[in-house]
This record gives C-alpha cells, sequence and structure tokens, in this order.
C-alpha cells in the first residue's frame, strides 16, 4: 500500500495543505512545533477517524485538533494497494461524514461494514490493520527504534508482546508488577499489619467529608446556571449586534459603490470642464489670429486731400514760373509733372477700389470660416456642458436613491430586530462610524463567553458527577464494616489471576518464539550480509546468535546499529504477518539521538526495504537528506 497524496483543508494548526508523496522514500521536514505531529495524526485520523471521547483526558483528541481559526475540518487521502486498485477518501471530523471513492470516483461507501463508534471501517477490511496495530506497528516515535543495552535482554518478552497485541512496550513483567501494585494499594496481602481496618476508616472519613462537599456543591449548581443563562443571553445579545453590523456593512457597501460610481462621473465632469477651458481658450484664440490677419490685410486709403494740395501747390508753382521767372523748362517740367501726378492719382484710386473688393471678399470667407470654426466650438462645448449637467443631475439623483434605500434599510433592520433590541440600541449600532472594529471587539466577547461556558460547563459536569454518586456514598458508608471480607476475597482473586497469567505466558512463548526466531534470524543475516546467520531465544540465556564460524555469542556482543535494525525489521515482519499489504513504515523523529555513522546504517537498511514498503521519515533536521543524497537515492522532499 502506498500514500499518493493528502489535502488538508483545515486540522488543529494545518491549512490548506496538498502533499505529493513519493512512493519510496519521503522526507516530512520541519522545525519543532511547526506541525509534524499535527501532520502524522491526520494521517492516522483520516484512516480511522478522530475520537470525542475524552478517555480521562482534560480534552479529547477531536478537541484538541479543531481548527485554530474555525475553518473547514476536513480532509482528503489518497493512496494504492499492491493489488493496484486505488482509493480516494473524504472525512469531515466536524460531523463524522465519510466517503469512498475508487479509481473510477465511484462513491462505494456502503460496500463496508459501519461501527457505531469508529463508523466506516474500510481501511481495516482492506488491510487487516486496526488502529492500534496501525499506531504501535507501523508509527516509531521519538526514540522507539532504539534498543539500549540495558534493555537487550527483554527482547524477547517485546516479540511476544508485539506478536500478541502490536504494542511492544507492554510488558508481561510489568504487567505483574502493576497487579501487585495494584493489590497493595487497593487490598493488601496477608502480610500487611493495618491495611484492611485502616483502609476502612479512612474511606468511612473521606466518604462523610464527600458527602458534605456534595451538599455544598449542589447549591453551586443553580449558580452555574444561572451564570450560564446570563452568559448565553449576553452571548445572544451580541450575535444580534453582529447580524445588526453586517447588515449595515453591506448598506454602507451599496452605498460606497454608489460612490465610487459617482466619482466616476465626477471625474468626467473635472475632465469635461477642462475641456470647455480648452475649447474657449481656442475659440479666443481663432479670434485674436482673425483680428490680427484682418488688421495686416487692411489697404491703406489715400488721402484724397493731401493729392489736393500737392495739385494745387504745382499750379501756383506754375502760375508763379510763368509770371516771374518765365523759364520754359521750368513750365514744361510742371505741365509734364501735372498731368502724370494725376494720372498717378487716378490710378493709385482704381487699385486701391480693386484690392479693397479683392480684401473684402477674403475677409468675408475668412470672417465665414471664423464663425463656422466658432460655432463648432460652441457646439462641443455645449454638448459637454450640457453632459456635465446631466452627470450633476445622475450625482444628485443616484445620491437620492441610495439615501432612501438606505432609510428603507435602516427602517427594516429595525424591524426585524426591534424585539431583540432597543431602538436606541439599534440606532447606536446604526450610527457607529468603524464597524469592522465593533465587529472583532464583539466577536471576541463572544469566544471569551464562550470559553466560560466551557468552564462553567465542566465544572458543572464534575460536579453533576459527584452528585450522582450521592447514593452510592451513602450505601458506601453503611457497607464499608462488611468489607473486610470482600477485601480478603478479592486478593484470592489477585493471587489466582497472576497465576493464570503466569500459566499463559508461558504456553504463549512456546507458541510465539519458534516462529519470530525465524523472522529475526533471516534478518540478521540480511543485516550482516551474512556474518550472523541463526538467533535463539531464551529465558536463561537470552539472545544469542550465530556467526559465520558456526560460533554463539551474545547479542550484546553486536553493533547498537546492527540491533537497531534487527528490532526495526521485526516490527515489520509483524505488520505483514497481519496484513497482505505492504504498509508504509512511519518514523517520527526516531533517529534524534543517533550519530551520524548509526544514521547512515539504519537508511540504508530502510533503502532496501523501500521497494516494498513505503518509507515516511519526520524529521527537524538535514541529515537524513545529506545522507540520502549522497547515496543518490530518490525520495521526496516535504516541508511542513
Amino acid at each position: 500500500m502506498k500514500i499518493k497524496k493528502i489535502k488538508i483543508n483545515s486540522f488543529g494548526k494545518l491549512k490548506n495543505k496538498e502533499i505529493n508523496f513519493n512512493k519510496k522514500i519521503n522526507i516530512i521536514y520541519g522545525e519543532n512545533e511547526k506541525g509534524k505531529s499535527t501532520l502524522l495524526k491526520y494521517i492516522i485520523s483520516i484512516f480511522y477517524g478522530l475520537s470525542k471521547n475524552k478517555r480521562g483526558k482534560e480534552i479529547s483528541e477531536y478537541e484538541k485538533y479543531i481548527p485554530w481559526d474555525g475553518g473547514d475540518f476536513s480532509g482528503k487521502i489518497e493512496y494504492e494497494l499492491n493489488s493496484g486498485e486505488q482509493y480516494e477518501i473524504y472525512r469531515s471530523f466536524h460531523n463524522r461524514e465519510i466517503r469512498v471513492y475508487n479509481d473510477m470516483k465511484e462513491e462505494i461507501t456502503n460496500q463496508y461494514q459501519i461501527d457505531k463508534n469508529s463508523g466506516v471501517k474500510f481501511f481495516e477490511e482492506q488491510t487487516k490493520i486496526d488502529e492500534e496495530m496501525f499506531k504501535n506497528a507501523l508509527v516509531s516515535l521519538q526514540g522507539h527504534v532504539t534498543i539500549d543495552s540495558q534493555v537487550q535482554n527483554n527482547l524477547m518478552q517485546k516479540i511476544a508482546n508485539l506478536s500478541d497485541s502490536g504494542q511492544d512496550d507492554i510488558s508481561f513483567n510489568k504487567v505483574i508488577d502493576n497487579l501487585n501494585k495494584m493489590q497493595n494499594e487497593e487490598i493488601g496481602t496477608l502480610r500487611t499489619k493495618d491495611r484492611p481496618y485502616n483502609k476502612v476508616l479512612e474511606k468511612l472519613e473521606k466518604a462523610q467529608i464527600d458527602l458534605k462537599t456534595i451538599e455544598i456543591n449542589e447549591n453551586r449548581l443553580e449558580e452555574i446556571r444561572i451564570e450560564k443563562e446570563k452568559i448565553y443571553e449576553e452571548n445572544n445579545g451580541e450575535t444580534v449586534v453582529n447580524n445588526i453590523i453586517m447588515e449595515t456593512k453591506r448598506i454602507e457597501e451599496k452605498k460606497s459603490e454608489v460612490e465610487k460610481k459617482n466619482n466616476f462621473i465626477k471625474k468626467i465632469i473635472d475632465e469635461n470642464k477642462i475641456k470647455i477651458k480648452n475649447l474657449e481658450n481656442e475659440r479666443e484664440k481663432i479670434i485674436k489670429d482673425y483680428e490680427k490677419n484682418k488688421n495686416k490685410k487692411e489697404i491703406k486709403k489715400i488721402n484724397k486731400i493731401n493729392y489736393l494740395i500737392i495739385f494745387f501747390i504745382l499750379i501756383i508753382i506754375n502760375i508763379v514760373q510763368l509770371i516771374f521767372l518765365k523759364n520754359k523748362i521750368i513750365n514744361y517740367l510742371l505741365l509734364f509733372l501735372i498731368p502724370i501726378f494725376l494720372l498717378i492719382y487716378f490710378i493709385k484710386i482704381k487699385n486701391n477700389k480693386k484690392q479693397t473688393k479683392i480684401n473684402k471678399k477674403i475677409e468675408n470667407e475668412q470672417k465665414n470660416k471664423l464663425e463656422n470654426n466658432i460655432n463648432i466650438l460652441n457646439s462641443k462645448m455645449e454638448l459637454l456642458k450640457q453632459n456635465n449637467k446631466e452627470n450633476k443631475i445622475k450625482i444628485e439623483k443616484s445620491r437620492e436613491e441610495i439615501e432612501k434605500i438606505i432609510e428603507i434599510e435602516r427602517e427594516n433592520i429595525i424591524k426585524r430586530y426591534i424585539n431583540k433590541l432597543s431602538l436606541n440600541k439599534i440606532n447606536e449600532i446604526l450610527d457607529i462610524e468603524n464597524l469592522e472594529n465593533k465587529l472583532i471587539k464583539n466577536n471576541n466577547k463572544i469566544n471569551n463567553n464562550k470559553i466560560k461556558i466551557k468552564e462553567l460547563e465542566i465544572e458543572e459536569k464534575n460536579i453533576k458527577n459527584k452528585i450522582d454518586e450521592k447514593i452510592n456514598l451513602i450505601e458506601k458508608i453503611e457497607k464499608l464494616k462488611n468489607i473486610k471480607c470482600e477485601l480478603e476475597e478479592k486478593n484470592k482473586i489477585y493471587e489466582e489471576t497472576k497465576e493464570l497469567m503466569k500459566s499463559a505466558y508461558e504456553k504463549m512463548k512456546k507458541n510465539i518464539t519458534p516462529k519470530f526466531v525465524d523472522n529475526l534470524s533471516q534478518a540478521i543475516n540480511k543485516i550482516s550480509n551474512g556474518k550472523y546467520k541463526n538467533i535463539s531465544i531464551s529465558t536463561e540465556k537470552g539472545i544469542i546468535v550465530e556467526n559465520e564460524n558456526g560460533k554463539y555469542i551474545p547479542v550484546s556482543l553486536l553493533s547498537m546499529g546492527t540491533i537497531d535494525e534487527l528490532y526495526l525489521s521485526l516490527r515489520i515482519s509483524m505488520i505483514e504477518e497481519s496484513s497482505n499489504e505492504s504498509m508504509p513504515i512511519i518514523l517520527d523523529e526516531a533517529f534524534a539521538y543517533f550519530d551520524d555513522e548509526r544514521l547512515e546504517k539504519t537508511l540504508e537498511y530502510l533503502i532496501n526495504y523501500s521497494d516494498k514498503h513505503q518509507i515516511i521519515l519526520f524529521t527537524c533536521t538535514d541529515r537524513e537528506k545529506k545522507i540520502l543524497d549522497k547515496k543518490n537515492t530518490e525520495y521526496e522532499m516535504i516541508k511542513i
């Protein structure tokens, strides 16, 4: 069996995680407290579920791994069995929903048995591995791979424990010691002096004190009920406030959206104003250019008076000359100049009239063009002004509309919540400026109240448990005088139980040892490259191995690395005996106390197993990575 992919929506501190696994070796790297243990718990829980039973602890595993941010408490896993069949599992831990899909994405959940406590037992049916076997045989926590020199002689006991329950840390000797301890603590032995009688007196005194405490606690229950009702009422009020805030936020969002649109229209209005100003400047410039060109082309009018004055001067000069000078040359010259002057005068007058006519025509054309351009500019300006006027009307209209909507929404809110809060309180909430800040404060208050309620419920439960014991406690006080005989009988049962356990243990050793000796012999032969062949185990001699010369030596003479690998191999053979699937081997900081040489030796051993078993290593160091890189081994590096 190989894990292909996991998806975590929310689980403890982990959120929105997708991890693809290599079929062989995977390194899950992360610093301490970054979520490695949470990820390991998720892998186990996605297969077997998450218990809400506290089992004597303060909180259940379900409560421990509820998402910190209140996210979707669910996830998926994809895996492939040895047969090539692929499955996808979706599990919601919040409502215990589970869906099993095959490789065609068809739901096949109803094909598996359903247990009322653990739910659909799909994984156990597929692999024959229950949750306890999975956690104790497949998963090795920090230090669980190592066997130091002080516990090597107990390896045979661990073998028996593994085969019997899948838990290597439950020792028969420890069980017997625990039974003896329980016998001494609860009963005492025949050799004890004063336990039975003194215990009766102690219990009687304690029972009377407990009875008095219960009577006091009965009054406390009513106080707790009142406190809880008050907190519930307060939380309900804060929830109503939150609802009003959320609805008010939606109103503000509508108003904000309208303001955004209005700001956009205002921007258009401002742009239009700039365009109008530019058009006015352009119009002014055109008029100025027209006036300037008109002045340049204006024909200077002939001054007739000046010409007449000059003409009469010439006549007078000619008369004076005829009377006084009588110079014929001058006379002829003047007679010649006068007609020429008159000719020039009349030509200029004629040309002036002609040019005036031409200029007037040009002026009319330019004037028409000017008027046309001005009309065009005026039209553009008028359109822009009209557009601005319409946009201003739109803004005003949208503001009026949103104000009406806001007023209606506020009235609706008041109608919905007037039976839950006073009108002044509702109006006060509606007028809050920083809604988000108020919402955060309210949520914090609600969460703190929930914590207080949880604390009160725990106290209430503890008190009720004690009150439920009241009748039993009264009966117990009456029966304490007869307990001595019962304790003696119970002591007898303890002794008989220990004898039965010893007998069963001896029988178990005879049945189990040969099978695992064979597995250990094969493993030690492989680990040592044939240097060590066979292993023998007995209570008297402990563990001995046969070397290549045929000599038997104590296992304590083997290197610690060889012993560690031997023990790891035993765990693998254990699971192979229990399931037809080649299950993944998960090691969580298992090599924390290994030196580099032992770590490299162990990784070499795991590399050999990775063709058959998927290896998942949780670590907070890069030592494993460096060794795998050194050996050019394919692996997937996953950082948390």
